[in-house]
């Protein structure tokens, strides 16, 4: 029961603190080069749907499970 007494406060006063700390800090710049689609290809099969495409070199293929 102390210790609640001692950590809930500080819980609390944490939550509002921080927001008004979040505020103040500088935004981050996000900005980068696209790069432009390789000419050249490579195929990506995904066997778990039974399918083939092509895409360029320098992109990525991620298989996902929902």
């Amino acid at each position: 029961m102390r210790l609640t007494k001692i950590i809930l406060p500080m819980i609390l006063a944490s939550t509002l603190v921080y927001p008004a700390v979040a505020q103040t800090s500088k935004p981050v710049s996000c900005n980068f080069d696209i790069e432009d689609p390789s000419k050249i290809k490579r195929v990506v099969a995904l066997t778990s749907m039974g399918i083939k495409i092509e895409i360029p070199a320098n992109y990525r293929a991620l298989a996902r499970t929902v």
